[in-house]
């Protein structure tokens, strides 16, 4: 007998109103056969995101999307959706859908985990800016050192077991972009297993990134000390 999961995907909304509409009329194909919800998180977009996506759940009269908002910051938003879920699994998919089909097709065609992250450095052909791969091998260096994490790609997508990130999010302090390698990081020190999957990106020449480099980068830093400082390194 298959037991029917149901599914909320959380979606953080800065400064994409592009995509959005897309974004979420993918979303509602690929899941068109579970029981689903999709909340959005306007994280204080400065472009006409917040208006896109007002209009677009009133025309589609869509009432498995719902939009809230947030403090500005990644961290504040992936918190406040995952509080707002209320399905048996919560997964974060970017605004541009840059990601989210191999998350997706997981979900449908597997069961019997808790933790799934996908990761781009065991998928295939992906090709990644140069500064781009730069901080993310000092980031992996950093966890290493500091906080023992091995996992390779903390900083991208995930579907968690709906009670586990309640809980997880509970111990996590940062509202910036270092907030899933800080749920990570709870969930290997309660010892919970991490699959890592591969992952499909589709690049959009319209897509412009939203990190500021210098800023966040410095902000991940300070994330990793404090939780060093906080709670240690995982033991092996």
């Amino acid at each position: 007998m298959t037991i029917q999961k149901s599914l909320s995907v959380i979606v953080p909304l800065y400064n994409k109103e592009v995509f959005i509409e897309s974004t979420l009329d993918n979303i509602s194909q690929l899941l068109n056969s579970v029981d689903y919800e999709i909340i959005v998180i306007e994280n204080g977009s400065t472009d006409n995101s917040k208006i896109v996506l007002e209009n677009y759940i009133i025309s589609r009269n869509n009432i498995r999307v719902k939009s809230i908002t947030s403090k500005k910051g990644l961290g504040h938003a992936l918190s406040a959706g995952i509080k707002a879920s209320k399905k048996d699994f919560i997964m974060c998919i970017p605004a541009d859908f840059t990601t989210g089909v191999s998350e997706i097709e997981y979900f449908l065609a597997n069961s019997n985990y808790q933790y799934v992250i996908g990761s781009r450095t065991i998928s295939e052909g992906i090709s990644r800016e140069k500064n781009r791969l730069f901080v993310s091998s000092i980031l992996r260096l950093l966890n290493r050192i500091f906080l023992n994490i091995r996992i390779k790609d903390t900083q991208f997508t995930f579907i968690i077991e709906n009670s586990l990130a309640n809980e997880l999010i509970l111990n996590c302090k940062s509202g910036g972009f270092y907030i899933s390698a800080e749920l990570i990081y709870f969930a290997l020190k309660k010892g919970i297993k991490i699959i890592e999957i591969p992952v499909v990106l589709m690049d959009d020449e319209r897509n412009k990134t939203t990190i500021k480099f210098f800023r966040d980068s410095l902000s991940v830093v300070f994330d990793i000390i404090r939780i060093f400082r906080t709670n240690g390194r995982l033991k092996n």
